[in-house]
């Protein structure tokens, strides 16, 4: 889908960039059409651009789980969700067109009785269960997160998340304590959360949808936010 403005022209779903490098732009958030930034680096040239297609296979292979590494433990590491954790803002365009183009349809699919179905098939609480089709969808929001914080992107990652559907959204809040947690050694991946993401989780402890009340109230508690001597 082709977005047009006097500044940029923007493809969503290829990520392909057609305007001049510059310290931001705006463009059109795919699906409220509101403006929102898009930041590129000035120092952006053609061979860097057409990066941004690797940029797109790396979120697409975040979020499929597509390359898996066994540790000594039980546990598996999303290799791809690793490398997209360490990414800069650039990334964060590329992030926003695959969860409006890819993960927002398939959302749109779920319902609560799915859940309710494969809780009572599995025997547990439906509140352990999930029938996201993503293994990898947390790994790319604690990406969107991290990114957006560390780079100074948090009006624009905010924004964003707020046009979102409920499900995805309340996914999203309830992602945000897990890849800012305080380690032993510092925080995880190297970003703190900020007095800006307690207040959008605090915000939404109030909205309307019980699904997305319950994450940001749950969400709000396990912040891990740092002290006066940090």
């Amino acid at each position: 889908m082709l977005y047009k403005s006097n500044k940029i022209d923007i493809f969503c779903s290829s990520i392909e960039l057609r305007f001049p490098p510059g310290t931001q732009q705006y463009a059109p958030h795919p699906r409220s059409k509101e403006w929102v930034p898009v930041y590129i680096p000035v120092h952006l040239k053609k061979d860097e651009i057409r990066s941004m297609n690797q940029l797109d296979k790396l979120v697409l292979d975040t979020l499929y789980n597509r390359r898996r590494k066994a540790q000594t433990s039980c546990f598996v590491v999303n290799e791809a969700g690793m490398e997209l954790l360490k990414g800069d803002q650039i990334a964060l365009p590329v992030i926003e067109s695959i969860l409006c183009d890819v993960v927002e349809p398939a959302l749109k699919n779920l319902t609560d009785q799915q859940a309710i179905d494969l809780a009572k098939q599995l025997k547990v609480d439906v509140e352990f269960v999930s029938i996201i089709p993503f293994d990898g969808l947390s790994e790319v929001l604690g990406a969107y997160f991290v990114i957006g914080i560390k780079f100074a992107q948090e009006a624009r990652i905010y924004q964003f998340l707020n046009q979102c559907s409920d499900r995805l959204l309340a996914n999203a809040i309830a992602t945000s304590p897990v890849y800012l947690t305080k380690m032993d050694i510092g925080y995880n991946f190297g970003v703190a959360p900020t007095d800006a993401l307690a207040a959008f989780v605090k915000h939404h402890c109030s909205n309307d949808s019980e699904r997305i009340r319950k994450a940001a109230t749950r969400a709000l508690q396990f912040l891990d936010m740092p002290t006066v001597d940090e």
